[in-house]
């Protein structure tokens, strides 16, 4: 059996959190010791199908519709979230049991389904402190509501840069896990401040030590 870890393929609209909660497990591996070389990847869209070698998958990542996993992969759920206890009875979650849950709202309903669950929170929390530059100067916003901009202190607004991490069509191809994780560095490397209302940009800054204010 081989290690496993995701990867977002064919979509339509990105959103690059995606691959901030699957860096998170790459992280996971790299503590443990497991040569990410060996790593098996999984892409979203086959895991009702796969059939490759069996695959030992930890779970960082929302399941919102109805659909079971293949035979081929076995999970572990660290931190995942659900819409309704319709998806855990379908997805046969009971097997899989203790589930890690990302949110209050999943814990609860796994609970009410009669599920051995516990609240974990997102895995991109344990994304590794960095060694931060002086210097940093910039002040990020990403997907800032717009309500929220009248109200931005005039000084942060004098070096600073409005910006998403939702991505559609073509733009959504381009935005593979290379451009994700250069995003991340930049914010290390530039970023003084980070102003978001993006989970999974606000809690791998937080992660790395760098100031974040979640909106």
């Amino acid at each position: 059996m081989k290690f496993g870890n995701l990867y977002v393929d064919g979509k339509v609209w990105k959103n690059i959190g995606d691959d901030m909660m699957i860096f998170s497990i790459f992280n996971l591996y790299r503590h443990m010791g497991i040569d990410l070389n060996d790593v098996a990847r999984i892409p979203v869209s086959a895991l009702r199908t796969y059939d490759g070698e069996d695959v030992l998958l930890p779970i960082n990542f929302p399941f919102y519709g109805l659909f079971r996993l293949s035979p081929k992969i076995h999970p572990v759920f660290l931190a995942t979230s659900v819409l309704h206890e319709s998806v855990a009875e379908y997805m046969e979650l009971k097997k899989y049991e203790p589930i890690g849950c990302r949110d209050i709202y999943t814990y609860h309903t796994l609970r009410k389904a009669g599920l051995d669950a516990y609240l974990n929170g997102c895995m991109t929390i344990t994304l590794p402190r960095q060694d931060l530059p002086q210097g940093r100067d910039k002040v990020f916003f990403i997907d800032v509501p717009d309500e929220l901009k009248p109200f931005i202190p005039a000084e942060l607004l004098e070096n600073a840069e409005f910006d998403t991490q939702n991505y559609f069509d073509e733009s959504a191809l381009a935005a593979d896990e290379k451009f994700t994780y250069a995003r991340y560095k930049r914010y290390i490397k530039e970023a003084k401040l980070i102003v978001t209302s993006r989970l999974h940009c606000a809690l791998p800054c937080a992660a790395a030590g760098i100031p974040t204010i979640i909106t």
